[in-house]
């Protein structure tokens, strides 16, 4: 049985469309809050595994370290709603919070 983390969140995730990389694995960031993320991912991660999150807009990014969570496969019906090979649903917990800043340094 899989550990619903979502009881334990101290913020709401909001709905995103980022582009990203786990690692130096695209991924595409689908929810985020100051605290985790949800992202998808061909990238295998193993649960408790510490990894590099990559936002980027243009040429401009910024990184934050992070704690897998859990790692699910991604349903056919997922894979076909976003037009993509990705093969995982990748929550994770951020060890340094995402803040605002980060964000208009993307815009900015």
């Amino acid at each position: 049985m899989s550990d619903n983390y979502s009881d334990r969140r101290a913020s709401v995730r909001m709905p995103t469309e980022i582009q990203g990389k786990i690692d130096d694995e695209s991924c595409y960031i689908s929810n985020l809050s100051d605290g985790g993320a949800m992202l998808l991912s061909t990238f295998n991660g193993k649960v408790g595994q510490e990894v590099t999150i990559r936002f980027t807009f243009n040429q401009d990014f910024f990184e934050k370290k992070a704690t897998i969570r859990a790692s699910n496969s991604v349903s056919r019906v997922r894979t076909h709603t976003y037009k993509s090979s990705f093969m995982y649903a990748i929550s994770v917990a951020f060890t340094e919070s995402v803040t605002d800043r980060d964000f208009f340094s993307l815009t900015g």
